[in-house]
C-alpha cells in the first residue's frame, strides 16, 4: 500500500484514541493507589520490564519476518504469472504465424485475466477492467459465471482447441501452450 511520507497527527490520534485513554486512566489510578496506599501495590522490579521488552521484541521480529516472507512469496507468484502470460503470447506468435487475429484475441483474454486477478485479490470492482479489454459478447459470457477468472480462462480454451483442430497447432505445440 502506498501512503504519504507524512502521516497526519489527526489520523494517528484517531487510531490510538481508545488505547491512549485506557492507558492514561490506568496510569492515574495506579499513581493514586501508589501515593495513598503504598502497601496495596507491590514494588515491581525493573528486570520484569526488560524481560517483557525483550519478549515483545522477539515476537515482533518474528511477525515482521513472517509478513515479509508472505509478501515475498506473493511477489514471486505474481512475477511467475506475468512471465507465464508473456510466454503464452510468445508461444502463440511462434506457432501461429498467420493467425494474428486469434493471437490478439487470446492475448487480450490473458491480459483481462491478469488484471481481473489483481482486482479480485484487492477486492475491487472488475467490471472496469473487463469493459476496457473484452468485447460486449465476451463480457456477457463472463457475467454468467460466479468465478470471473475461470470464465475468462474458459474463453481461451475453445480458441486453442479450434486452432488444434484446424491444424495450426500440432500436439507438441498444444501441450506446450
Amino acid at each position: 500500500m502506498i501512503i504519504n511520507r507524512k502521516i497526519p497527527f489527526r489520523f494517528l490520534l484517531s487510531e490510538i484514541k481508545k488505547p491512549l485513554i485506557i492507558v492514561i486512566i490506568l496510569g492515574i489510578i495506579s499513581g493514586i493507589l501508589h501515593k495513598y496506599y503504598r502497601n496495596i501495590l507491590p514494588e515491581i522490579p525493573i528486570g520484569i520490564a526488560t524481560t517483557l521488552g525483550i519478549a515483545i521484541s522477539i515476537l515482533l521480529s518474528y511477525k515482521i519476518n513472517k509478513a515479509y516472507s508472505r509478501w515475498w512469496e506473493a511477489r514471486t507468484i505474481w512475477g511467475a504469472i506475468v512471465n507465464d502470460s508473456r510466454s503464452l503470447v510468445l508461444q502463440l506468435q511462434l506457432y501461429l504465424n498467420e493467425q494474428i487475429e486469434l493471437i490478439y484475441k487470446i492475448s487480450h483474454y490473458q491480459i483481462a485475466w491478469c488484471y481481473s486477478l489483481e482486482k479480485s485479490l484487492r477486492r475491487q470492482d472488475i467490471s472496469e477492467v473487463l469493459n476496457s479489454i473484452l468485447t460486449i459478447h465476451d463480457i456477457e459470457k463472463v457475467r454468467k459465471h460466479s468465478n470471473t477468472l475461470l470464465a475468462i480462462n474458459q474463453l481461451q480454451t475453445p480458441l486453442i482447441k479450434e486452432l488444434f483442430k484446424k491444424g495450426f497447432l500440432n500436439e507438441f505445440a498444444r501441450i506446450k501452450i
